[in-house]
């Protein structure tokens, strides 16, 4: 999960040395997802994770943008729409471009763990890491502060990302989100569309009868009109490789939120903090409220 380092704060810090994913982010701010709870995934469970979270820790609250979007309740939580100035029928080429949380689901973590599951050539700056935090909840006002540059660059920067994510043919195919049985005509195709589909990699050498049965899929004029016109003609449900890797809804978050836990408690201590301590809040804030704690009578 990489950084958004145009701020003055985080020049130069040790996470420029350090392997980040969206679980250290997450836990660093006393939450997490449904999918870290569903799969049991803790980063407290050796010194590099423990390191990791604090030097996190540590930039968030020398870092004003990340601070205020620590605290704003949009944070880990898929948009529910694509910004209007996104013209994400360009960007992905479809008619029916896939939801941002199915995008999120899809490459905020990758579907086969430390795999190049979708085959793109390694993607960097600032481009990737706008539009993973975009897609993570960030609000676009904290974004514009990160890059502190004009107001619509941040939009460019992700279309460039998405331009780019959609020359993987698995990443096209995924989005496309039509069935792909009539273009399959033997088993072998049928196979590696099921581990496309379904989020495994490739075990072993690639053998000649798999290239040359993927190069018959894509040439085939069932896809390949898809592709071209960006329509799909079978729709179907585009997999949703890690559910629950962001929440879909503020309300599912604060769902989360007020339940009690370890995890609530922390995050509520961090909250009262921040209200204790922030005299000026930015107009674009949505803060994270708990609900006032019951005075017992003794």
């Amino acid at each position: 999960m990489g950084l958004i380092r145009k701020d003055k704060n985080i020049k130069g810090m040790v996470l420029d040395r350090v392997d980040t994913t969206l679980w250290h982010w997450v836990t660093a701010f006393n939450m997490r997802t449904p999918y870290m709870e569903r799969k049991n995934i803790h980063c407290f469970a050796n010194p590099h994770g423990n390191r990791t979270i604090e030097v996190i820790r540590s930039l968030v609250y020398r870092c004003t943008p990340l601070r205020m979007a620590m605290w704003d309740e949009r944070l880990f939580v898929a948009p529910s729409e694509w910004p209007e100035e996104f013209s994400s029928i360009k960007s992905f080429g479809l008619k029916e471009a896939p939801s941002p949380y199915e995008v999120a689901c899809a490459i905020l973590v990758a579907p086969e763990v430390g795999s190049r599951f979708w085959g793109f050539k390694k993607f960097e700056g600032e481009g990737k890491a706008v539009a993973h935090w975009w897609l993570a909840g960030m609000p676009v006002e904290a974004i514009q502060k990160l890059l502190g540059q004009k107001k619509g660059r941040w939009v460019s920067l992700m279309e460039n990302y998405f331009s780019a994510l959609v020359k993987s043919r698995k990443f096209k195919l995924w989005a496309l989100g039509s069935n792909p049985v009539p273009a399959c005509p033997n088993r072998i195709t049928a196979q590696i569309l099921q581990r496309a589909l379904q989020g495994e990699a490739r075990r072993g050498n690639v053998t000649r009868g798999e290239r040359n049965a993927w190069e018959r899929f894509w040439a085939h004029p069932y896809i390949s009109t898809q592709i071209k016109t960006g329509v799909r003609r079978c729709p179907i449900e585009r997999t949703l490789y890690r559910p629950g890797v962001v929440w879909p809804s503020v309300e599912d978050k604060l769902e989360w939120v007020y339940k009690e836990g370890g995890n609530q408690k922390e995050l509520r201590k961090t909250i009262e903090w921040l209200e204790s301590r922030v005299y000026k809040r930015p107009k674009w804030l949505v803060p994270l409220k708990f609900p006032k704690q019951d005075i017992l009578a003794l």
